[in-house]
């Protein structure tokens, strides 16, 4: 994941992303940041990760654990970050003449 700010790659189970805080910071510039589900990254993936699914129950894998590792690789791929709705109209507001 990138910060939107200043593209610093955070890691998705960096100090920053796991903390429980409810206004997190991008460990770089200092800026806030809030993560959310990409729904459309989350459509995209979902087809693939439901065959990868059916295909390990079908070999013998235990269901309980391939839907925790389907779950867990969607997650992956669809949280993103992006800047908090507060910072975007305090930003508008000072942009205008």
């Amino acid at each position: 994941m990138k910060c939107p700010h200043c593209n610093y790659s955070i890691g998705f189970f960096s100090k920053t992303m796991n903390s429980f805080e409810k206004n997190r910071v991008c460990p770089s510039c200092k800026q806030p940041i809030k993560s959310y589900l990409d729904f459309k990254t989350a459509m995209i993936w979902f087809i693939p990760i439901v065959i990868f699914n059916f295909i390990a129950n079908t070999i013998g894998l235990s269901a309980g654990i391939t839907g925790a590792i389907t779950v867990g690789i969607l997650m992956l791929v669809a949280i993103k970050l992006k800047i908090p709705q507060e910072d975007n109209k305090n930003e508008e507001t000072n942009n205008l003449p």
